[in-house]
């Protein structure tokens, strides 16, 4: 199983290909993801993992999944984490170019949080299930009930709340078609 730790910073895991665009400690490849191709073959990666690195890309969203597509295998396993659209944190980041709703992967979704009509998918058709996508408020414990509440109805608190209650981050796993 080939998988790879997508712009992991300081954050190495074992066991995977660690690609940052700075040379850290236990960093394998050094590679600036807005560089595109990436410097790995067709259909070779098994899961990749990218917490935290979406949505520091400038490079046009739909070419980076484009290029991850084609490094991932079939049956490829995606784990992303990205902050919310709301979160205080995502809009004091400057280093901040997209912003991320849990259905912001839905064009591409044979299964989508949402269907509207009209999206565009940019060429690449439907290629990916949504196996979670999950808005997350807090790792406090204290604070831990509201996610427990937005599970109920994620699609309302999209649509109603998310403007008053702001969350953290949002965890997806997909699996690539």
């Amino acid at each position: 199983m080939v998988r790879l730790n997508l712009g992991c910073n300081r954050s190495i895991m074992e066991g995977y290909v660690n690609l940052d665009i700075v040379k850290y400690k236990g960093v394998n490849v050094v590679h600036d993801l807005n560089d595109i191709p990436y410097p790995f073959p067709d259909n070779y990666f098994d899961e990749i993992c990218m917490n935290s690195i979406l949505e520091h890309l400038p490079t046009e969203f739909y070419k980076i999944l484009r290029e991850l597509k084609r490094i991932s295998k079939s049956g490829c396993i995606w784990k992303i984490i990205v902050p919310c659209r709301d979160n205080y944190a995502y809009v004091g980041d400057t280093s901040h170019c997209r912003m991320f709703s849990y259905r912001s992967f839905d064009a591409w979704a044979i299964n989508p949080c949402v269907r509207i009509h009209g999206e565009t998918d940019f060429g690449l058709g439907t290629f990916l299930k949504i196996l979670k996508a999950k808005i997350i408020f807090s790792d406090n414990i204290f604070l831990r009930w509201i996610n427990y509440i937005v599970k109920i109805n994620q699609r309302m608190y999209d649509r109603f709340f998310y403007y008053y209650l702001p969350a953290r981050k949002i965890e997806f796993e997909m699996e690539i078609l």
